[in-house]
């Protein structure tokens, strides 16, 4: 058994995406439960939207479970742009699981996110000059990789070049330029060192396990029937942009009636405001959109009342709309929004593209889930657009 833990929801249903293209009997959890018949184990902690001393004591509490299991081997997935609490959590599997060796590869060479020179890029631009320098919860200040990450009070930090090869202890972030160095990261692994990184990362390993793919992702199939209702929570350029391109094709898009600066405005009246807007988009339309258009208070503690609050409103409309699909982008919020439901158990029905996901829920079978980074693109066959 493989055994993952993701620190959001939509990293655990990528990497649950790509276990199934392998043909691995799969499963995502919320709560982890290692006597199933399972290949691959995969736990939403749901830690980066938390406080950092809380990361690490589910962190520890999860690791003693894992202890005390025979398990193949443990990945840790990380974001792939290196937001969250990714040392404190380090810090925690490296105490409770005794290792010390840690080996992060983190980003996606394959979507133009490199590591030259200790400097994080994305498609050739630093990346505390994108857009990930307004992240709400963890904005980008530096491109620096080992600044990102901090310093670890158990082991020492090395960057390395993609040249060099890892020696003794500590954790470790190389070099990664193409695909190429993920393959050569992967060949030196041994028993003793904790993987921790991305999905293209936990892709390499498969198969230099020898793991052989077994389905091909289904990019070409449209999946636009039905209801559906799409949660835009990222309040990225992109979302806003996504939303105005809506709006000109005629998309019933229902924002949060409210300012989005202070947990004050919250209120339960901008609750029900918001939901009967979306109930009544849906008695003339199949796809609804919500979203967050308003600029988000960065200030500690506001994000995640805001997750929490946007889990108030799809909550409602999913116990009062017969939905066909709920569709959502962001790990955080759906990792706040399944707990909220007691959604605890979800297997893989189809994987569009990496990240995008259609997930079976236990509970709730006849609504199907499908989730995506916030930072990626909605794919041309699910867009909330009608054959877009």
């Amino acid at each position: 058994m493989i055994v993952v833990l993701a620190d959001d929801f939509s990293g655990a249903a990528e990497i649950a995406g790509i276990a199934s293209r392998y043909g691995l009997r799969t499963i995502l959890q919320t709560d982890i439960d290692l006597s199933g018949n399972y290949d691959v184990v995969i736990v939403d902690t749901n830690t980066r939207s938390k406080q950092e001393k809380e990361a690490r004591e589910i962190l520890k509490k999860i690791a003693r479970t894992v202890s005390g299991s025979q398990i193949e081997w443990i990945y840790k997935k990380i974001d792939s742009v290196l937001r969250g609490h990714i040392t404190a959590e380090i810090e925690s599997l490296v105490t409770e699981l005794n290792v010390n060796k840690i080996l992060i590869v983190a980003n996606n060479p394959s979507s133009g996110r490199v590591i030259k020179e200790k400097k994080y890029y994305i498609d050739d631009q630093k990346l505390h000059e994108t857009d990930f320098r307004f992240d709400p919860e963890f904005p980008a200040k530096s491109s620096v990789v080992t600044d990102i990450l901090g310093t670890s009070q158990l082991l020492p930090l090395f960057y390395i070049h993609a040249k060099d090869s890892i020696n003794g202890s500590g954790i470790f972030i190389p070099e990664i330029l193409q695909s190429e160095d993920l393959a050569k990261r992967a060949s030196e692994l041994d028993g003793e060192t904790i993987p921790v990184g991305g999905s293209e990362f936990f892709k390499t390993l498969l198969e230099s396990r020898g793991y052989k793919l077994f389905k091909k992702q289904s990019s070409e199939e449209k999946d636009q029937k039905g209801k559906r209702f799409f949660v835009l929570a990222s309040t990225s350029q992109q979302t806003r942009e996504l939303c105005i391109s809506l709006k000109k094709s005629k998309v019933s898009v229902c924002p949060i009636p409210c300012e989005t600066l202070d947990t004050s405005a919250l209120t339960d009246a901008c609750l029900r405001r918001w939901v009967n807007n979306i109930r009544s988009a849906f008695k003339e339309n199949t796809t609804v959109v919500s979203a967050v258009l308003h600029p988000v208070n960065t200030v500690s503690g506001f994000p995640q009342a805001l997750n929490i609050f946007i889990s108030h409103m799809i909550k409602e409309i999913v116990e009062t709309i017969e939905l066909d699909k709920l569709l959502v982008e962001g790990g955080a919020t759906t990792s706040n929004l399944v707990r909220y439901l007691g959604w605890r158990n979800f297997t893989v029905l189809k994987e569009y593209s990496t990240g995008v996901v259609k997930l079976k829920i236990e509970k709730n079978p006849d609504c199907k889930l499908i989730v995506k980074p916030g930072s990626y693109q909605w794919p041309a066959h699910l867009h909330p657009v009608p054959n877009f």
